[in-house]
């Protein structure tokens, strides 16, 4: 079995499959604009259905929900039919869910909205995963992922500063409707260009059953090191979407800033992980190890969430170069992915990739309304025209959280195996 696998592993490039990669890529670009969107309308949000942070925060664990809890399933979608269909699919069913949110009477139907969102927003990262698994040679692996965070990291500066211009000329309702309907026509192009492997290569991620499907899970769920690398990439991932969603907010309050300009400030962290994932993929795989490059992202990474979260200073581009090296360096856990790939049967890949998302999304689900609750609890009860007013204080304390977070990361690293950049099958 495992001779006949490694003959099928891809041994070149291919110049389609780039093709391939870059549209299953503007899919990711996509999700993560959506993504994003709540913390610049934060405040329309508030106002308009006069609703407090923490049920404000249930927008982001909403759709965190929906995303890391189709994880695993799409994993097995992906190893049983393919992605081409599954990724236009999920485009669809992003689309639908941003048309509710752009057209909700009720609080309720935002939170229903955002949790369709996630559904579909599941597929994108995972699918661009698995075809850079079926089109390219696993040596590629961890820089194409590197490629591929960029390009939705460049979607989530389209869903601060550009989206807060929209915002400003178009209103928050019509702007998420524009969202939905290039949903619709992505989906068209997805099914349109993408194919699931070149022509010729037997498919070697599809298990014949479905209880092959689920013994690879159990396998997974029972590996003690898959879950160490897991909760080693939620613990870095996680503090970017929350400090994204609060970070608007925040800003505005901490430098005095119109809206426009804090969202512009918070895209720098999506510039730097646009920057850094590709850099990491690339210096994990030319080294040939792991778990160093895992090691230089939690260090750095701690280093520069301190200033953005408690530095009096207000100077645009400190702050700026702050957010954007902070980002730089979260984006070095990247390489987690590939450690997680090789230390499983490349079999599984697909399964592997869904149980390392849903772990890691947890963090996006979980802190978010934390946050909330933190600031809800310190909350004098001030408001203007219906919209909280939390202190600075109140923001320092509840924001602790996210280097806290990053310090546990480090403090895993010595328990995660080092595979060396080689799968299980060539060692």
């Amino acid at each position: 079995m495992e001779n006949s696998i490694s003959s099928t592993l891809v041994k070149r490039s291919s110049p389609f499959g780039c093709v391939v990669l870059f549209f299953a890529a503007i899919f990711y670009f996509y999700e993560f604009w959506l993504q994003v969107s709540p913390g610049v309308i934060a405040p329309d949000i508030m106002q308009h259905y006069g609703v407090s942070g923490a049920e404000l925060a249930y927008l982001a664990t909403f759709y965190f929900v929906g995303y890391a809890g189709m994880q695993l399933p799409a994993g097995m979608l992906f190893d049983k039919l393919g992605p081409r269909k599954l990724l236009a699919l999920a485009s669809i069913c992003c689309a639908i869910g941003t048309l509710v949110f752009a057209t909700a009477a009720y609080f309720q139907w935002l939170l229903f909205a955002r949790f369709i969102t996630g559904l579909g927003s599941s597929f994108a990262f995972l699918g661009a995963l698995v075809l850079a698994a079926n089109w390219f040679p696993t040596k590629r692996f961890a820089m194409l992922n590197g490629f591929v965070i960029t390009l939705g990291m460049l979607g989530a500066v389209f869903g601060e500063k550009p989206l807060a211009l929209m915002v400003e000329a178009l209103g928050w309702q019509r702007s998420m409707l524009d969202l939905g309907i290039a949903g619709l026509v992505l989906a068209v192009v997805l099914f349109l260009v993408v194919r699931d492997r070149p022509k010729g290569m037997r498919d070697i991620h599809i298990p014949v059953t479905g209880k092959e499907l689920w013994r690879s899970i159990l396998i997974i769920i029972k590996s003690p090191k898959s879950w160490l690398v897991a909760l080693y990439g939620a613990l870095m991932y996680g503090p970017t979407p929350a400090f994204a969603f609060w970070g608007v907010y925040f800003m505005m309050l901490a430098h005095h800033l119109a809206r426009p300009d804090a969202a512009e400030l918070i895209s720098f962290i999506f510039y730097g992980w646009a920057v850094g994932g590709p850099l990491f993929g690339a210096f994990s795989d030319k080294v040939g190890r792991r778990k160093t490059p895992l090691v230089i992202s939690a260090i750095g990474a701690i280093i520069f969430i301190l200033p953005v979260i408690y530095s009096p200073i207000s100077t645009k581009w400190i702050l700026g170069s702050c957010m954007f090296i902070f980002g730089f360096f979260s984006s070095g856990f990247l390489p987690s992915y590939a450690l997680i790939r090789e230390i499983n049967h490349p079999k599984i890949c697909g399964s592997v990739m869904g149980f390392m998302n849903t772990v890691n999304n947890i963090g996006g689900a979980l802190l978010p309304p934390f946050i909330g609750l933190i600031l809800d609890h310190y909350w004098l009860g001030k408001t203007v025209d219906g919209l909280r007013i939390y202190s600075l204080g109140d923001y320092h304390i509840a924001l602790t959280i996210l280097p806290l977070c990053m310090i546990v990361a480090l403090l895993l690293i010595p328990l995660l195996p080092e595979t060396y950049c080689r799968l299980r099958e060539e060692k």
